[in-house]
């Protein structure tokens, strides 16, 4: 073997238990979308889009799993130093992270573009995606924190599922205040929904300004996800 896949093989037996957290990021992540496109079905039928909010509790356990794979008390330190693996780190593991941040995002267009094509009415889609585009954001902001917690968990397997109870009670404590977080933006764009007319919202989205706002959140969110995982990787390097 060369040495480039030593080290690589050192790399990847060194993650954090790569069949399970790979297998919940996609089952979390195919629930979240699910609740996405219901979200969006209920919208067009004057329901409430209450699945969004259930999609982005979804998506915080589908983001567990994904740092768990980077980020645990088993993973070698000194992996995060080899050169294959320290561009990983350095410049495409925030990219990884916003490709799955952004499936969500790219349903919603997608959602948006076809229903409108079909006649529906999606009159309250450009406001419920600039909500959509604050969830990314509190996602690259937020979660990069859990990997300071997740960094104390010991290496999860089939038979070994309990972890530090400090750990775990770290980890419920972020988990509720998103919760909190995603609930109290939930009510507000119930509230903008009642009370903002269909003019205004028409005006917001053939004038641009909407669209321009969920832009520059999204800009924002990919900047400063990146710069949180390089304060990361100065960490646990």
């Amino acid at each position: 073997m060369t040495t480039t896949s030593v080290q690589w093989k050192i790399f990847f037996d060194s993650m954090n238990s790569k069949k399970m957290n790979l297998l919940d990021l996609g089952l979390f992540m195919f629930n979240a979308l699910l609740n996405v496109f219901l979200a969006g079905l209920n919208l067009t039928e004057g329901k409430s889009p209450y699945n969004w909010l259930l999609g982005s509790i979804w998506m915080v356990g589908a983001f567990l799993f994904f740092l768990r794979l980077f980020y645990n008390q088993a993973s070698l330190r000194f992996c995060k130093t080899l050169p294959c693996t320290k561009k990983l780190y350095t410049k495409y593991i925030w990219i990884c992270f916003e490709v799955v941040n952004f499936l969500a995002v790219i349903e919603w267009i997608i959602m948006w573009i076809v229903l409108g094509t079909k006649g529906e009415d999606v009159t309250l889609f450009g406001i419920m995606f600039l909500f959509l585009c604050v969830i990314h954001l509190i996602m690259s902001v937020g979660m990069p924190f859990t990997a300071i917690i997740l960094a104390q968990e010991n290496k999860i397997n089939t038979y070994n599922g309990f972890q530090k109870m400090g750990t775990t009670v770290k980890l419920l404590f972020f988990l509720f205040l998103m919760l909190g977080g995603f609930s109290g933006i939930y009510w507000i764009s119930k509230v903008l929904i009642i009370n903002i007319s269909e003019t205004v919202l028409d005006a917001g989205i053939t004038g641009g300004w909407l669209l321009y706002v969920c832009i520059c959140v999204l800009i924002m969110s990919c900047s400063l996800n990146k710069l949180m995982f390089n304060k990361l990787y100065e960490k646990y390097r």
